[in-house]
């Protein structure tokens, strides 16, 4: 894999932040929180397919 790739999984961080600040700090999801990690990981499936 080159850097540009490797680099891309770096927007995925906040997601997985959010989803760990949900279950070790009892944070709460909204609906602006799914649509915006929907959005990242399409964003990553679309970068990697091309």
């Amino acid at each position: 894999m080159d850097a540009t790739k490797v680099a891309v999984y770096i927007y995925t961080i906040p997601l997985f932040t959010a989803i760990m600040a949900y279950f070790v700090l009892g944070e709460v999801i909204d609906i602006y929180t799914v649509i915006g990690g929907f959005v990242t990981i399409l964003g990553v499936y679309i970068t990697e397919r091309c």
